[in-house]
């Protein structure tokens, strides 16, 4: 087949090559139940800031239309990238909405946000506004191509992904982090573009699993795809009504969901007794680094604290700030530059300590 522009944003169902193939001049499945104009809503705002337009978030909201979920959703995403900007020395740098232009790779997409901080490292930044749950930045392929066209744009050996998730309620909710260095970098264009020349490939397979077929223009379609799953036409609400029978078999899904997790976490706080106490049986797994995360453990005495420093007005705080944490507080003592002096009154007062968070599993890299 003719090669054509691949976007990053469909990476994820290019794992079965012959996608492209089947979905090749079929029109864009509905939004149904809004949840694209939603996350539109949610990025422009988020582009808006970014870009130093309007640097007040409430302005944002009411500039956008956003609603109260699509406003604390934005307030989230924002306060979580500034305290890892303000972590780099704030940006030198900036490219909100960065267009990746199609190069001799036939691969093109539009990162949501990078940095270029002041200590000279790069801030690769993607937003999921929409609901349910989203796979760690490290597995995500998307990011994983973004990371290769940034590296590529600017020649930067390294660059910090982040991957932010609104999720369906806060304790949805999720973000996480991976480095990309030379070695990540070098295998990353290994594998996408293995992933590229499959899908142009004259007869490219067809490889149909639930995560691929969900959003493919083919799934349903016998005419371009007779393999794709029918199950996921269930969450694109093809179906206009939830009949009693579906309710069940949802509940069955959901419950089963759940038990999933549940014995994952199992699974994990096992693994990691026995990599403790035999540690030569599992030689192909290691302890990441434990990172520290800073904990306000008075928050009624911090907010005291604040007013008397006057890094801002309880009006300020109310409109501001979702809950009592230390981002939050930091970025309302930025307005009148005195961010730099609240973690140091707070941990002189008593009521914010540094506490190590439970290092995770990392798998050892093969030689």
């Amino acid at each position: 087949m003719k090669p054509v522009t691949l976007r990053a944003s469909t990476f994820e169902r290019r794992l079965c090559p012959g996608s492209v193939q089947a979905e090749s001049g079929l029109p864009d499945l509905p939004d149904e139940g809004g949840v694209a104009e939603s996350g539109k809503k949610i990025h422009n705002a988020l582009r808006m800031y970014f870009s130093r337009t309007v640097e007040d978030v409430n302005d944002i909201a009411v500039v956008c239309e956003l609603n109260e979920r699509e406003t604390i959703v934005t307030k989230w995403f924002v306060s979580r990238a500034e305290v890892i900007l303000i972590k780099h020395g704030g940006m030198l740098k900036y490219y909100p909405e960065l267009k990746l232009d199609e190069t001799d790779d036939g691969i093109s997409g539009t990162a949501d946000f990078v940095a270029l901080c002041n200590d000279g490292t790069w801030q690769l930044f993607d937003w999921k506004s929409g609901w349910g749950r989203q796979i760690t930045a490290e597995l995500n392929l998307q990011l994983r191509v973004y990371a290769l066209k940034v590296a590529e744009k600017f020649g930067c050996l390294e660059i910090d992904a982040h991957l932010f998730a609104a999720g369906n309620d806060p304790a949805d909710s999720a973000f996480s982090s991976c480095h990309y260095g030379p070695d990540e970098i070098t295998e990353s264009r290994k594998e996408i573009y293995a992933i590229r020349d499959a899908c142009f490939m004259p007869k490219a397979p067809r490889l149909p699993l639930p995560d691929r077929c969900k959003y493919c223009k083919a799934n349903g379609n016998p005419e371009r795809c007779k393999e794709s799953f029918k199950t996921p036409k269930a969450f694109t609400a093809i179906q206009k009504r939830i009949t009693p029978a579906m309710s069940l078999r949802l509940k069955k899904m959901y419950v089963a969901f759940k038990l999933a997790e549940k014995a994952q976490q199992g699974f994990k706080q096992w693994l990691k007794e026995a990599m403790r106490n035999q540690p030569e049986a599992i030689p192909w797994a290691t302890f990441s680094k434990p990172k520290e995360r800073r904990v306000i453990t008075d928050a009624d005495r911090a907010f005291s604290i604040g007013i008397a420093e006057q890094w801002f007005t309880q009006e300020e705080f109310v409109r501001e700030c979702v809950n009592i944490k230390i981002p939050s507080i930091e970025k309302l003592a930025k307005r009148i530059k005195k961010q730099d002096e609240v973690e140091e009154k707070l941990t002189e007062a008593g009521v914010l300590k540094s506490e190590a968070m439970q290092p995770s599993i990392e798998l050892v890299k093969e030689d």
